[in-house]
């Protein structure tokens, strides 16, 4: 078959094209045209760390496929990096199997290689995943997620039990087991910080950052310019911000956000940290956490991450469970010679929470 398309990097107005492909490809599930459009624009344009990587395949002047990656701000062992995480690779049902995927992705690495992007993290779908294999990414981790029942008797209704009494008998059942074994530890009482609500994130943040990056091996960038526009400034998503402190100084944050899905109301830890010493700052930033949830009237909450240990033995004291049936996959490319494999593939050394993924919002 002969090749009737072409490629092409990103030009200004191309992302109205890009709607019309995404409603083909992702059909119900895409928002209304504006709304879409200002997301798009936040995440791919006024991103502070720059602006995306996009190539397209064009054919009789119609876009029939897309990579996007998005360019990201990290800290290395130590040393400031540009990153990216690929994105929204789409390509028109009416043309799949002809290489334009792979096509993309090589032009793609190729820019990004060429734009000092020494390490990309990715989030597959089992569609995606062997694609990723297969082009020289690597496996690092799957996904620790838990979550934290808080109406019990609407998660069965909608995942397990129809009828009225095995309903009942469940809920009391599982309501005294989660009492019994996944019950919330109280906070310790020398815990000196006070956790508030804010509207934004102030200078501070950046001082709070400074001391406490180094604690991580590999994280991206949180400092004051990334987290407003992450968090703040993110035109199609309403988050809560708290943070803890002490002396006047941030000692630590959360960032949490509700959303209805599959009928049931959730509550999301999208991004938590603290200093590594102070498992107590997690602990008190969780518990706030649940509270807010529970007076928001969430039916669960979620959290999503690479496993590290102080957040998962702060979730673990307040409460939550592990979630055995997720099945989701956390890969890296590395484009860097500087950074061995062997480093990269340990997830230990690795800190990734649900709001790094850069198309949740």
């Amino acid at each position: 078959m002969n090749q009737t398309w072409s490629v092409r990097p990103y030009k200004e107005g191309d992302e109205k094209e890009i709607f019309e492909l995404t409603k083909v490809v992702w059909g119900y599930e895409v928002p209304e045209k504006e709304r879409w459009m200002r997301g798009w624009r936040w995440l791919h344009l006024d991103n502070p760390a720059g602006t995306s990587i996009i190539w397209l395949a064009k054919h009789n002047g119609k876009t029939v496929g897309v990579h996007l990656l998005v360019m990201i701000n990290m800290k290395i062992r130590g040393g400031s990096h540009k990153g990216g995480e690929p994105v929204d690779t789409m390509t028109h049902p009416e043309y799949r199997y002809q290489g334009i995927s792979s096509t993309l992705g090589r032009k793609l690495l190729s820019e990004a290689e060429k734009k000092g992007i020494c390490l990309e993290f990715a989030f597959p779908n089992q569609q995606n995943y062997p694609v990723r294999m297969k082009s020289g990414w690597f496996d690092v981790c799957a996904f620790q997620v838990m979550i934290k029942p808080l109406n019990l008797k609407n998660i069965l209704r909608k995942y397990f039990v129809r009828n009225r009494l095995l309903l009942n008998i469940f809920t009391t059942g599982g309501n005294l087991i989660i009492k019994a074994f996944f019950r919330s530890k109280k906070v310790p009482g020398k815990v000196m910080s006070k956790v508030k609500e804010v509207s934004h994130f102030d200078d501070r943040i950046s001082e709070f950052w400074d001391t406490i990056s180094n604690d991580y091996d590999i994280i991206v960038v949180r400092n004051k310019k990334y987290l407003n526009w992450r968090y703040v400034y993110a035109p199609n998503a309403d988050y809560t911000i708290y943070i803890a402190e002490e002396s006047g100084n941030i000692c630590g944050y959360i960032v949490l956000g509700c959303g209805n899905k599959d009928n049931l109301r959730w509550g999301y830890i999208y991004d938590i940290i603290a200093s590594t010493e102070r498992e107590d700052i997690i602990q008190c930033l969780l518990t706030k956490a649940v509270e807010y949830f529970m007076d928001a009237g969430v039916d669960a909450i979620f959290s999503k991450m690479v496993t590290n240990e102080i957040c998962r033995k702060g979730l673990s004291k307040n409460g939550f469970i592990p979630h055995f049936r997720f099945k989701g996959r956390f890969v890296a490319y590395n484009t860097f010679t500087k950074l061995f494999d062997v480093f990269l593939k340990n997830s230990k050394n690795w800190f990734i929470q649900l709001g790094d993924l850069s198309g949740v919002y």
